[in-house]
């Protein structure tokens, strides 16, 4: 017999799920928050595309990165300002303090 077989006969179904009283996608009683992926998968991809920005070995590729750099962190920023919760905002200071902290350290040749 196939794996995939025997796994889907193991698991419940969704209206099986229902009548037991589990909701389907989440393990508890309230949804997931997210806050953390989000800020942690953004600051992954921030630290990439400033690495790259900043390799003398790809150079061939620094303008494609900066656009996708200065595409990333417009849509961050703007999205950050967009945030109304407190928390959420406060969540994203160490996004804030990574952006500005990176950007502070590319030379003024390259900015220019």
């Amino acid at each position: 017999r196939k794996v995939g077989n025997r796994r889907k006969e193991c698991q419940p179904n969704q209206s099986s799920k229902g009548v037991l009283g589990i909701p389907a996608g989440f393990k508890g009683k309230s949804k997931p928050n997210l806050l953390k992926q989000e800020t942690s998968s953004l600051a992954c991809g921030l630290r990439i595309l400033f690495r790259m920005y900043m390799d003398e070995s790809r150079t061939s590729a620094w303008e494609e990165v900066q656009q996708r750099l200065l595409n990333v962190c417009s849509e961050a920023l703007s999205y950050f300002l967009t945030l109304t919760s407190e928390s959420h905002r406060e969540a994203w200071t160490n996004l804030l303090l990574l952006f500005l902290t990176k950007v502070l350290k590319i030379s003024d040749e390259r900015v220019s």
